[in-house]
């Protein structure tokens, strides 16, 4: 029979959201730990990470259990381009919406180094926006390969598509009276958009070979 829990979670994670407000994504875990009033070993053993516990406390989406994250790689040489870019920027749009308006609040009160947001992100290419903008680099990459998008710069395409959706949010968010229809319009209009600059009319797409599922 398992330990029952000797603290409550909801208690933790509210003294947790407090620290890291008051302190920044820089807090140590000492002293996350010395607040919440547990060890250091049972952050740990309930939360696995730093970041899960910033994540967590903040309530914060995790972009690898997003589905429209996750679902990229399967949508390559299959479908409508349009249909699949529209969906995703749907999701993006959703899920930089709950992030944007907690991480300017963050960033409000003083406590905010970049380098602790990065440092408590993870590298490169493990911080979110970096691992959205591979995914969606490599989607166009490999549908360029198929011969279904003209060939160009995969990063800036994907630059392009994921700009659009942020650039949407921050305009909800400082003038949600000025900005005509909603998300799933805008998602709409960038994916066409998208689709009549790069992607190939079916009747003139070249042979190219079939890429592998988990390539």
């Amino acid at each position: 029979m398992a330990r029952p829990q000797q603290f409550d979670s909801e208690a933790l994670l509210e003294s947790l959201r407090e620290t890291f407000l008051d302190l920044g994504p820089g807090a140590s875990t000492q002293e996350l730990a010395k607040r919440a009033g547990v060890s250091e070993g049972t952050l740990y053993k309930r939360f696995g990470s730093k970041r899960r516990m910033f994540t967590e406390a903040l309530r914060l989406p995790e972009l690898e259990e997003c589905a429209w994250f996750t679902s990229i790689p399967a949508r390559v040489g299959v479908g409508s381009i349009e249909e699949h870019l529209c969906q995703i920027g749907e999701g993006m749009h959703r899920y930089v919406s709950e992030l944007m308006p907690c991480a300017q609040m963050i960033g409000a009160n003083g406590k905010l180094r970049p380098q602790d947001f990065a440092r408590l992100l993870g590298g490169d290419e493990e911080a979110p926006p970096f691992a959205n903008i591979d995914a969606m680099t490599h989607y166009f990459e490999r549908e360029m390969a198929l011969g279904r998008v003209r060939e160009t710069d995969a990063g800036g395409l994907a630059r392009l598509f994921i700009g659009a959706m942020v650039h949407d949010v921050h305009l909800r968010l400082h003038f949600p009276d000025h900005v005509p229809g909603d998300s799933s319009t805008v998602a709409r209009r960038v994916a066409r958009t998208i689709a009549d600059l790069a992607v190939v009319p079916s009747g003139k797409r070249s042979k190219k070979p079939t890429l592998g599922r988990s390539a």
